[in-house]
């Protein structure tokens, strides 16, 4: 070891040599000492002037709002790394100074440890000049990445801005999901969005971020695109958290196609972020734990609708030979707008690819098209628009629900489609399988929601609505894929050439399920060459020049279970029917057939038989009690079964609609799990209990039409609450009395959606109609001594509309031939749903019960007498009469007179599918405002 002299001596050496040429690696070997104390020095500046820019960065951030620029947040990290860098060198000199003694450090020790002081003191002086060089500190969040996304025109409808603008208000809420069918707008919507708060320079927040095309993106790479707009050197879930902490972002996310936890997945704190997303479906969005949720839907608006077309055909800009041709076109234009229904996505595909097209004819053939599904040239746009929505189908999760959908098919062009069609369906193709008719119900409305979240399909009340692209993509769907989902063939022969079909058919061997529909050009089934030994579904429904099958032709399909026949022209069934053995599901509601073949008893494995608006009067004894079973019976509104047969298939059914004529079987309703019941001219009944018409422990009354019981004064309302979706009184002369036994009308008839009340003539008053809560359509005809709808003091009927709404869902209220009616309401009352009010044949009616919330509703009709009018009262100034009379549609005076029969007033229908009694019948369930009757083929718009 060196004794201390000769380190003096040594030392004393090298500071001479300093002031020779010396090679500078002796100096690092004896100056060690010296440098590190040279590199604290540069730290403790380098830490000074760091901690001063933070504290200017704070005071800048909290008064101001501002961030730190990419360039300072660089320079604060390589300071804190290279300070930190050259505090741990200090650390490893001294650790190995303590070790063994100064002299235990060896020259290439001594060497390394002060080339690396050099090189950090270099780097802190860099950073000292550096930070001489700052111009700012801070910047204005956003201003860097903050740019406009460029929109060709701002055609969001308004009611969806305000309300997300609102949401962005309130403090309570941070995620919102915003769903959709694709093409409806959504993305569109977030540009919007984007676009206006930074119009507003994003004074609520300090920075707005839109992630586009999420649905590529996993969470890693969502998580690495926010780092990259937030100018973050790292990604990771606990950086972007803590970057974020204490901040006000919004972030956009578009077309999420995968949960994502915001907070713990991604690292955005909810405290005062905010963060608003798009899915195409409901269900995503309460998975995402969305605080509110918006659905987009279709446009409503025409002009709308009209300028996104246009913008993209660009009709102004063609050349046509004439000004009719221009004329022309411009209507077929308008029609091809009508059909893609305010969908933005159809309207822009169609709108580009109409925009060459320079002549008529060129048009008429696009016009065409739409109301063709499934030709073998479609067109080029349509597909496009498919491809895009088909997208929605793909993401439904179970096989029950793509074929659920795909029996969309059968009601191509259908203006109505009824829930319990669907549903029924649902159960004959074993879609759904049950034990309890109420619990498969159930389900099928569980499905229905599922399809609904999923953006394919609307459920409006009792009805299902399709959109007309949806239902064009459905009907593809099911003719391509039907290989895919057991062989289902889907066929709507628009040739009007039958012989088309035959060649067709003999292609199918192999099927199992088949359907033709919608059809007028067939009038007889072709006879077929081969069996068909997998068939188990046929489905004719809609054809309604259908006269008659082969006789034969349940021999070649033996395995057939579901066999739909309503709405065709078929007068009897084929004589073979007997041998269709397994067949489980057999429908001929709405055709001609007026006697059930004794061979129906064979069908030993039927379970449902549909037989609707048939006039087979009373059914043949033995038949209803060979069929063992047999759980769904309908024969609604004018067959009935003997009381026999009713009694040895109670304990088996699970769902009967029927006429009832005869006071023993009105006994026997509690014991039957009825669902539609007739009452008709019972003469002896002078009063009804509403609990005694169902089944207790399996009923489930839903329609129940009293007529022509002549010494019936009392209908006596008790029990538990209904399933009432539709109640008629109808001739009851005597009728002077609804007494509601222990229950509220609002809680018994919650689900009541029509009444109709006709020739009542002792009814008074109807004082029980006021809040109903779900009550769509209310139709009152020749009660000649009702005098009010609403009686009671004033006070009573104030105090209860301020707990309940007066008429919640009432879209429409006709009233006709009431001589002695005097007032519906002595106050004014709230509709906040009417649409269409029909006045006729009430002359001492002098005023209309609206308060001035009409003005803004969606009233959109009063069809009334001109005289009637004219004489009317008004006590705000004319305010509502104003606009009242922008809605007139005035009648003739005795135009139409009421009908001196029991029955109402006969319409006449075009269909050959359905009777003249049947449209009779259903004249109180058609909509006013829906005056389109004139159906191809099949019009489903009557039901029991």
């Amino acid at each position: 070891m060196a004794t201390a002299m000769e380190t003096a001596a040594i030392n004393a050496a090298c500071a001479c040599m300093r002031n020779l040429v010396v090679r500078d690696d002796i100096c690092y070997i004896c100056l060690t000492e010296e440098k590190l104390v040279d590199l604290a020095s540069e730290v403790k500046d380098v830490f000074a002037l760091s901690e001063d820019v933070k504290v200017k960065l704070k005071d800048e951030e909290e008064k101001l709002g501002k961030i730190p620029t990419y360039q300072v947040k660089r320079w604060l990290e390589q300071s804190k790394t290279t300070c930190n860098e050259a505090k741990g060198l200090e650390i490893e000199y001294r650790g190995k100074w303590f070790a063994s003694g100064y002299c235990s450090i060896n020259c290439c020790s001594r060497y390394n440890i002060s080339r690396r002081a050099d090189r950090l003191s270099m780097q802190l002086k860099e950073l000292k000049r550096e930070k001489n060089d700052f111009k700012d500190l801070t910047e204005t969040q956003g201003e860097n990445i903050a740019m406009k996304i460029p929109m060709p025109l701002d055609l969001v409808e308004t009611p969806y801005l305000n309300q997300i603008c609102t949401y962005l208000n309130d403090a309570a809420v941070n995620v919102i999901g915003i769903y959709g069918m694709i093409g409806t707008g959504k993305t569109t919507l977030l540009r919007v969005i984007y676009n206006s708060l930074l119009d507003d320079g994003m004074k609520n927040f300090n920075q707005v971020i839109m992630i586009k095309d999420s649905h590529n993106l996993n969470l890693e790479k969502i998580q690495k695109k926010i780092a990259e707009e937030l100018n973050m050197p790292n990604d990771s879930t606990r950086n972007v958290m803590r970057y974020l902490k204490g901040k006000k972002f919004l972030f956009l996310l578009d077309d999420i196609c995968q949960k994502v936890d915001f907070a713990e997945e991604v690292g955005i704190p909810l405290g005062d972020n905010k963060v608003i997303f798009t899915v195409l479906n409901r269900d995503m969005c309460s998975r995402m734990r969305a605080h509110r949720i918006v659905e987009v839907k279709c446009l409503k608006n025409e002009k709308a609708a009209w300028l996104i077309f246009n913008q993209n055909a660009k009709i102004e800009d063609l050349e046509f030979d004439s000004q009719f041709n221009k004329k022309k076109v411009n209507d077929l234009a308008k029609e091809v707008v009508n059909k893609c229904e305010g969908l933005p996505l159809a309207l822009t595909l169609f709108g580009q690819a109409m925009s060459n097209k320079k002549t008529v004819e060129e048009w008429q053939h696009v016009v065409d098209k739409l109301d063709k599904p499934g030709s073998s040239d479609t067109l080029e746009m349509e597909n496009t628009l498919h491809n895009n929505l088909k997208v929605c189908y793909e993401t439904l999760d179970t096989p029950t629900l793509k074929k659920c959908f795909l029996s969309f098919s059968l009601w191509y062009n259908y203006p109505t489609i009824y829930k319990e069609d669907v549903i029924q369906c649902w159960m004959g193709l074993r879609f759904i399988v049950f034990t309890k008719y109420n619990e498969a119900f159930n389900e099928g409305c569980y499905l229905l929601g599922r399809l609904q979240n999923a953006c394919l399909l609307t459920v409006v009340g009792d009805e299902v609505q399709l959109h007309h692209m949806v239902h064009r993509m459905v009907h593809s769907v099911a003719s391509q894929d039907g290989t895919k989902m057991g062989k289902w063939i889907v066929r709507r022969n628009n040739s009007g050439q039958p012989q088309v079909l035959a060649e067709e058919i003999e292609e199918w061997k192999d099927a199992e399920r088949i359907a033709v529909t919608m059809d007028p050009a067939i009038k007889e089934m072709p006879e077929l060459s081969h069996n068909f030994p997998n068939l188990v579904s046929l489905m004719l429904q809609g054809n309604c020049s259908l006269i008659r099958l082969p006789d034969g032709i349940f021999q070649q399909m033996k395995k057939l279970e579901y066999l739909d026949l309503s709405s065709t022209s078929i007068d009897q069934l084929p004589m073979g029917i007997k041998d269709a053995t397994n067949l489980q599901y057999l429908n001929i509601s709405k055709t001609k057939i007026e006697l059930l073949p004794r061979e129906l008893a064979q069908l030993k494995e039927l379970k449902f038989l549909i037989c609707r608006k048939l006039k087979l009067g009373e059914l043949e004894e033995g038949l209803v009690s060979s069929l063992y079973k047999l759980g769904v019976l309908e024969l609604q509104p004018y067959t009935f079964v003997p009381i026999k047969c009713l009694r040895s298939s109670a304990a088996s059914m699970k769902r009967i609609g029927m006429l009832v004529k005869s006071p023993l079987v009105f006994k026997l309703i509690s014991e039957l799990p009825t669902c539609y019941i007739q009452i008709e001219k019972l003469h002896e009944l002078e009063s009804i209990s509403f609990e005694s018409l169902s089944c207790k422990n399996r009923g489930c009354l839903e329609k129940l039409k009293l007529t022509a019981c002549n010494e019936l004064k009392e209908l006596v309302v008790d029990g538990n609450e209904s399933n009432f979706k539709k109640l008629h009184l109808w001739d009851l002369k005597n009728l002077n009395w609804i007494k509601f036994n222990g229950v509220e009308p609002r809680s018994y008839f919650q689900k009541l959606r029509k009444l109709y009340i006709a020739k009542c003539k002792s009814l008074k008053n109807l004082p029980w109609v006021l809040h109903l809560p779900t009550l769509v359509t209310l139709k009152i005809e020749q009660c000649e001594i009702l005098e009010e709808f609403v009686c009671g003091k004033e006070e009573e009927i104030q105090q209860a509309s301020e707990c309940y709404s007066t008429f919640p869902m009432l879209e429409i209220l006709s009233i006709g031939f009431l001589p002695s009616l005097l007032s519906i309401s002595n106050d004014p009352l709230i509709f906040p749903c009417l649409s269409n009010l029909i006045v006729e044949g009430c002359p001492k009616l002098s005023r209309l019960p609206f308060a001035q919330h009409i003005i803004t509703s969606n009233f959109r009709r009063l069809d009334c007498e001109e005289d009637w009018w004219n004489g009317l009262t008004w006590d705000d100034g004319h305010n509502i009469k104003s606009y009242i009379a922008t809605k007139i549609n005035f009648k003739e005076a005795g135009s139409s007179q009421p009908s001196s029969s029991s029955l109402p007033p006969v319409m006449t229908c075009p269909s050959p599918c359905i009777h003249p009694m049947d449209v009779i019948q259903s004249f109180s369930e058609l909509s006013i405002n829906k005056p389109a009757l004139a159906l191809e083929g099949l019009s489903t718009t009557t039901r029991a």
